[in-house]
């Protein structure tokens, strides 16, 4: 069986300059069977259709949030309000797992210190963990293709580079062998590629992270996805807070 693992951020990793309204680093996984990511595809795309009259439309959280670029049309409430109803009725008949670390990088930078590790890193090896957990408890063997946005040369190469550590080495919780059961490999893909499994990333990352910060805000986008966030015997496995 073959599987997409699309995967994006909601703030940053720098751990020197804090912001207090919003600190915390969240990394988010989506896991989609490749017969399920047609039929994402096909949803989004029909989405922009609708409302764009074209499928080049770039779905990106924050532009939606604040309104901006392409999405200042979102400012007619009839066509906002129709166009939350269209993305989340997509977000809940479209089959996909998600998987999740958040970090609070102030609470972070108290019990380790700012120049203790790359928590992007960090992020990256919890979030591998989780579906790690997924994958022994329903895949022996398997494909995944490990989809991530382009950051910079820099940045992709030190990704990279973890990850081959990833595999070869193995993480605190599974062997190098076993995870060569799953073959995996990894991709760095441009923005301007349109691609939607990395825009369902974007879009469900936010919506987790402003749960984490403010649990008791009304927040109907993360009760849609909560039900997605992968779960074994009732335990909520794919959502790691640290510390």
């Amino acid at each position: 069986m073959t599987f997409y693992f699309f995967i994006d951020e909601s703030g940053d990793h720098g751990l020197k300059k804090l912001n207090h309204e919003f600190p915390l680093f969240l990394l988010c996984g989506i896991l989609v069977e490749q017969v399920h990511y047609f039929k994402i595809k096909e949803s989004f795309n029909s989405i922009k259709n609708q409302f764009w009259g074209n499928t080049s439309i770039i779905f990106h959280s924050r532009d939606i949030r604040k309104c901006e670029k392409e999405f200042v049309t979102l400012l007619n409430g009839n066509v906002k309000s129709q166009f939350y109803d269209e993305l989340n009725r997509s977000m809940i008949q479209n089959e996909f797992i998600v998987f999740a670390c958040a970090i609070n990088k102030m609470e972070y930078v108290a019990s380790f210190g700012e120049l203790h590790k790359n928590i992007y890193e960090q992020a990256l090896t919890a979030v591998f963990n989780q579906i790690f957990i997924y994958l022994l408890n329903n895949h022996t063997e398997t494909v995944i293709n490990v989809i991530i946005e382009k950051r910079g040369k820099k940045e992709d190469r030190k990704l990279e580079e973890h990850f081959k550590l990833l595999k070869n080495l193995g993480t605190e919780m599974f062997s190098a062998k076993h995870i060569a059961n799953w073959n995996l490999s990894i991709q760095f893909r441009d923005k301007k590629e349109n691609i939607n499994g990395l825009q369902l990333a974007d879009l469900t990352a936010y919506p987790i992270a402003r749960f984490i910060l403010n649990p008791d805000f009304p927040n109907l986008p993360f009760e849609i996805l909560e039900k997605k966030i992968y779960k074994n015997e009732g335990e909520l496995i794919g959502l790691r807070i640290i510390p």
